[in-house]
C-alpha cells in the first residue's frame, strides 16, 4: 500500500477490495477434490466443551493444588482422590470461563485459592524479625585474602622426578649402599 501511495483508510480499503482480495484468492484458491459437503454431525462422544478448550500439563503439589496463568487452583476435598499428589495432569479453561482438573480420565472441578499466608514465627517461637535482630556472630570484620609468599613451596618450580621412575631419596640411598666399605 506505501507503493501504490495509499494514505487514507479509505483508500486501503478500496485497494484490498479491488486489488490485493482479486490478486490473493486467484493465486491460493484451489477446486476440492470433491464438491459434497464433507461436515459430519456431532457425535455422542464429541465433547465440545472438551475439545474448545485451553489445556496445559501440570504437576499437582502436596498440599492438592497447581498453579498456572499466575493463580493457584485447587481441589474440593470431596474430590480428592487417591495417586493425585505429585502427579501430571491437565488443566482446561473453557470457553464459559470454568476450570477443570483432567486426571485418568476424570474430570475434576478447580476453584480459585488464595495465596497462602507466610508464617511469620519458626516453629521454635522466635519471629523473624526477632531472629534478623539476635544474630550471634554479626560480621563486622573482613577478612583479607591470604596470599602464599614468595618463597612458598608451592611457588618454586616443580621438579620432574616421577618420569626416570626414582626419586632423589632412593637415588641417595642406592648410592649408599652401592659404596664399597672402607677398610681400616
Amino acid at each position: 500500500m506505501r507503493l501504490s501511495g495509499i494514505d487514507s483508510i479509505q483508500g486501503a480499503n478500496h485497494f484490498l477490495e479491488m486489488r490485493f482480495l482479486p490478486e490473493w484468492e486467484q493465486r491460493f484458491t484451489v477446486v476440492p477434490r470433491q464438491s459434497r459437503n464433507a461436515h459430519r454431525r456431532l457425535g455422542s462422544e464429541h465433547r465440545l466443551e472438551e475439545i474448545l478448550s485451553v489445556r496445559v500439563g501440570r504437576k499437582m503439589t502436596e498440599d492438592h493444588t497447581v498453579s498456572w496463568d499466575g493463580n493457584r487452583w485447587g481441589l474440593l476435598r470431596e474430590e480428592v482422590c487417591a495417586g493425585l499428589r505429585g502427579a501430571a495432569v491437565e488443566i482446561e479453561r473453557r470457553l464459559d470461563g470454568s476450570h477443570w482438573l483432567r486426571y485418568r480420565g476424570r474430570y475434576l472441578h478447580l476453584r480459585s485459592c488464595p495465596e497462602p499466608a507466610r508464617q511469620s514465627a519458626s516453629p521454635s517461637g522466635y519471629g523473624l524479625q526477632d531472629l534478623r535482630n539476635n544474630q550471634r556472630n554479626p560480621k563486622t570484620k573482613i577478612k583479607p585474602k591470604h596470599h602464599a609468599p614468595a618463597d612458598h613451596p608451592w611457588r618454586r618450580p616443580w621438579k620432574r622426578t616421577f618420569l626416570s621412575g626414582r626419586n632423589r631419596t632412593f637415588l641417595l640411598c642406592l648410592d649408599i649402599v652401592r659404596r664399597p666399605a672402607a677398610s681400616d
